[in-house]
């Protein structure tokens, strides 16, 4: 693991002076010394906003809106059950019950359905999806929780499961859970 220094690791910076004493060598040589200084300087800026974003960490949720189907999905990666308890509250209108924590906060699970919770904010309904964190999030992981989801919006709509229909459904589910671990989608921050 890479020691930091700020938002650059010790590798980017080695790898960014070799990059810049071979080119930059070059450079003197051939007189375009103010060309790749410009290179660099966009190369240094890139890994450090990069670096910089990466590391930032939002609080809140994904909200994916399924259109033909009266729930929500709402996709959870990194947040702390307390912070998921303070955004949501269970069918029954209790608080929920996210699992086990650590000592410092943190779920013990990779993923899980907690199936038909409401918005503390304005009571609208749907399935959510929580997830420890980006990295826990494996083809495996997300396919078994989109799953999970797709026969509770089944059940909720009155819905058969199979066939085509149940198919695309559990599709887009599947796809909103991705495009959540890769942290394109509508965020929802926690206010």
């Amino acid at each position: 693991m890479a020691s930091r220094i700020g938002v650059l690791s010790v590798d980017s910076l080695v790898f960014g002076s070799v990059w810049f004493c071979v080119f930059g060598s070059a450079a003197v040589v051939t007189g375009c010394v103010p060309f790749v200084a410009d290179i660099f300087f966009v190369y240094f800026f890139h890994v450090c906003m990069s670096k910089k974003l990466a590391n930032k960490k939002l609080r809140g949720y994904y909200e994916f809106c399924p259109v033909i189907y009266p729930r929500l999905l709402w996709v959870s990666v990194g947040q702390r059950p307390g912070d998921i308890s303070g955004m949501f509250v269970g069918r029954d209108g209790k608080d929920l019950d996210i699992g086990q924590t650590g000592g410092d906060g943190s779920v013990d699970f990779c993923g899980l359905a907690v199936l038909e919770v409401e918005r503390r904010s304005d009571g609208r309904r749907g399935e959510l999806v929580v997830f420890k964190r980006s990295k826990d999030m494996t083809m495996s992981v997300c396919c078994h929780e989109a799953s999970h989801v797709c026969d509770a919006i089944e059940e909720a709509i009155g819905m058969e499961h199979g066939g085509e229909a149940s198919a695309y459904l559990l599709g887009w589910i599947a796809s909103c859970i991705n495009r959540a671990r890769l942290g394109d989608g509508p965020f929802v921050e926690m206010k």
